[in-house]
């Protein structure tokens, strides 16, 4: 039926092999949205069921598998339903909206494909008091604020703290990220106690950013290329979903450079770095790299105002994205989506501290990326 109406129309031959390969560049997924959405109009006016439209959804994905996932939720990108106050999304849903503010000679923008949703618990480990004594526990964190070495028992005594530490950070979510380094400053001033910490609660996804992104990355650079210009160094063009605030009842959304430099912000060889941490004002933690953006001289993590040392892009990623988790901090809302692309499709934590779900730009990425070689 999808494949019939498309057909009818100008380009549809191009269209329809978009979606059997199920990899669909910005504009044509725009003008499959517009035929669908005549074709909704045209037989069940601007005002169609929900049942229709999810029909039309499904409809979708079973004529053209490579556009579902794993989760068999595929059909959400083009049309989810309304649950209690939270309104229907999806491009079907809301190419009708727009249709219908267009009509009432309204001139707001086409909203936002995804409403943002509430953060979900961040820790994925369930904690006990009966992980070890508390008095052992406690005279360990005493000892660790006041040393640095030797090497060997800051590492073993930070392993033995993790599961009270981070109960501590859950449970004191009035306390800033500053508190919580003072508490545990281990944390941060000794190499690889992120790491470690994020292995004892989240086990093997710890290195998955390492182990997938080789094969991930040749299909990435395909996708971006049927969606932006990615060449002209971030200079975009097409569709770049960045992420969104609510303010009253207006939504504000970032800027692709907001968003840039919330994620990877780049500076020139020779910054000074102590300086540069004083004017710092965006939220942190974030990735700096200085030099060229696409093969940086110095990457460091950004968090507190300090700069931690990494080896390179994927390491300052792989960092900064355990920190949020790790601190228990929030993803910027600028953003917001990368880093739940990351933690869902990368690292395999659906349910951490991103969207409950995803928004459709980051869903379809997913599938993409997930399909079979």
């Amino acid at each position: 039926h999808i494949r019939e109406i498309l057909l009818g129309k100008l380009n549809g031959d191009t269209l329809v092999k978009e979606m059997e390969d199920g990899l669909i560049s910005y504009q044509s997924r725009k003008q499959i949205v517009n035929i669908l959405v005549s074709h909704l109009i045209e037989h069940h006016s601007k005002h169609p069921r929900s049942v229709v439209k999810l029909s039309m959804a499904l409809a979708i994905i079973n004529e053209f598998p490579l556009l579902d996932n794993e989760d068999k939720d595929g059909h959400e990108v083009w049309f989810c339903a309304g649950i209690g106050r939270h309104e229907a999304t999806g491009y079907l849903e809301n190419r009708l909206r727009n249709v219908r503010r267009r009509d009432q000679s309204k001139t707001k923008s086409v909203p936002d494909p995804s409403k943002p949703s509430k953060l979900v618990d961040t820790t994925v480990l369930e904690l006990t008091s009966d992980d070890a004594e508390d008095c052992d526990i406690s005279s360990m964190v005493t000892w660790l604020k006041y040393h640095n070495a030797p090497k060997e028992r800051v590492k073993e005594m930070m392993e033995r703290t993790c599961k009270h530490r981070t109960s501590y950070i859950r449970d004191n979510k009035e306390s800033s990220v500053g508190d919580i380094l003072s508490e545990y400053p281990r944390l941060i001033d000794t190499d690889g106690m992120i790491d470690q910490d994020f292995i004892i609660l989240f086990g093997q996804v710890s290195d998955s950013l390492y182990m997938k992104w080789t094969r991930y990355f040749p299909k990435v650079l395909v996708y971006v290329e049927k969606q932006v210009d990615w060449k002209q160094v971030l200079k975009f063009s097409g569709e770049v979903q960045t992420g969104i605030k609510k303010i009253g009842k207006r939504k504000q959304h970032a800027t692709v450079d907001q968003a840039c430099r919330c994620f990877i912000q780049v500076e020139k060889i020779g910054t000074n770095i102590p300086s540069f941490l004083e004017k710092v004002d965006q939220p942190q933690p974030f990735v700096l790299a200085l030099g060229r953006r696409e093969q940086p001289e110095q990457v460091f993590c950004i968090v507190e105002r300090r700069a931690l040392p990494c080896q390179g892009l994927l390491q300052g990623v792989d960092l900064c994205f355990k920190l949020f988790y790790i601190l228990d901090i929030n993803y910027p809302w600028e953003c917001q989506n990368t880093w739940d692309f990351l933690q869902k499709a990368i690292y395999n934590l659906g349910k951490g501290k991103g969207r409950d779900k995803s928004v459709p730009s980051v869903t379809l990425f997913k599938n993409f990326l997930n399909q079979k070689d």
